[in-house]
């Protein structure tokens, strides 16, 4: 946290696939999406404050509290900020879990 700052926070982003997107009865008629940014701490059970249901809870109550009954093309994670493994070489399994590194997007 040194490189950004100690205010420095991680942003993780719920948004639509479509513009506009369709509201009827409740029910949105295009993709919703999970964007993440590299959060080491979203949904990891080795925070109590932040775990996998929790933070699907707050997502799920945003959805309602946006009139949002039904997604008809249901809520996917945009990743295009990653590589596809971003693991280096050389590590082992039983280690990933003891180290935080920060990966950087593309």
């Amino acid at each position: 946290m040194n490189c950004w700052g100690k205010d420095y926070r991680y942003k993780t982003v719920v948004a639509y696939e479509d513009k506009p997107a369709e509201l009827k009865n409740g029910k949105l008629n295009t993709r919703l999406y999970i964007e993440g940014f590299g959060d080491p701490a979203l949904g990891s059970f080795r925070f109590s404050s932040e775990n996998k249901s929790q933070f699907l809870d707050s997502v799920l109550r945003y959805i309602k509290r946006a009139g949002i009954n039904t997604l008809e093309k249901g809520i996917f994670p945009f990743t295009d900020h990653f590589d596809i493994n971003s693991i280096p070489d050389g590590w082992i399994w039983q280690d990933i879990g003891n180290y935080m590194v920060q990966v950087i997007g593309r």
